[in-house]
């Protein structure tokens, strides 16, 4: 079933659309940064120069990218469950494999393809920036500062690449994790509406927090854990919730 789902994926030419824009935002900030080398001559250290760390001028493509994600992996996944109960292919599929078996192979592909192509996005990014700025040193005057008690920003100083690629797996898994919720609400509301705003406003609700969730993703910070932290584990516990509940509901209908 995993197999066909993905077929389907890369039959349907709209859903290839938000592939070439998570692929393609990120090369935003590495033009921006190559025009401030050829203006000014600033090096940036490659790691400093990648996405995640948000060098460029008032953070257009990390606002496009991170704001709006989950409507780009519903798109691309994690709605395909809202056209088979359109379609009617639901009921074939479940007939076939089963309403469970169904409902984890929904859920657990959005997860696995949006952390693939979130992660192949950042990766490519991460590979060129350190290409194009290889002998950097820039590094915006980090080095200057001193938060003693802060050991996330003493391991970004005192080993940058380690810290980027573990923000980089931050944010992979929470893209997982919210297409894996869009894809349950698309298994739960019929149309496509419902399914978009309701999670788009679950996860806006956590970037838009005094905390927020866009912390986690954003290395070389004054933020620390105290601040990072809640956020995420609260975004992944209530995401489970919502998975769980959904797929409790889901089976008992179909079983009764």
């Amino acid at each position: 079933m995993f197999e066909s789902h993905l077929r389907r994926i890369l039959k349907n030419k709209i859903a290839l659309i938000p592939i070439f824009i998570i692929i393609g935002l990120p090369f935003i900030d590495i033009l921006q940064l190559m025009q401030v080398k050829m203006s000014f001559g600033v090096e940036y250290h490659p790691v400093f120069a990648s996405f995640l760390t948000g060098a460029s001028r008032f953070h257009i493509s990390q606002i496009l990218l991170i704001w709006f994600l989950p409507i780009y992996l519903l798109i691309f996944v994690a709605d395909n469950a809202v056209q088979d109960t359109q379609t009617g292919y639901k009921k074939v599929l479940i007939n076939k494999v089963g309403i469970k078996h169904y409902m984890l192979e929904k859920i657990g592909t959005s997860f696995i393809l949006s952390f693939l192509i979130v992660f192949i996005s950042i990766v490519i990014n991460f590979i060129v920036s350190n290409t194009i700025f290889f002998g950097g040193k820039y590094r915006k005057g980090l080095e200057n500062l001193s938060f003693p008690e802060n050991v996330l920003f003493n391991l970004g100083t005192d080993h940058p690449y380690i810290t980027y690629i573990l923000f980089i797996f931050l944010f992979c898994f929470a893209a997982g994790i919210i297409a894996s919720v869009g894809a349950s609400f698309s298994l739960f509301l019929s149309e496509k509406k419902y399914v978009y705003s309701a999670t788009f406003f679950f996860w806006m609700f956590f970037i838009l927090q005094e905390n927020s969730l866009v912390f986690n993703f954003q290395p070389f910070t004054e933020y620390g854990l105290d601040k990072m932290m809640p956020s995420y584990i609260t975004f992944l516990v209530t995401s489970f919730f919502i998975c769980t509940i959904i797929y409790l509901i889901e089976v008992r209908k179909h079983e009764i």
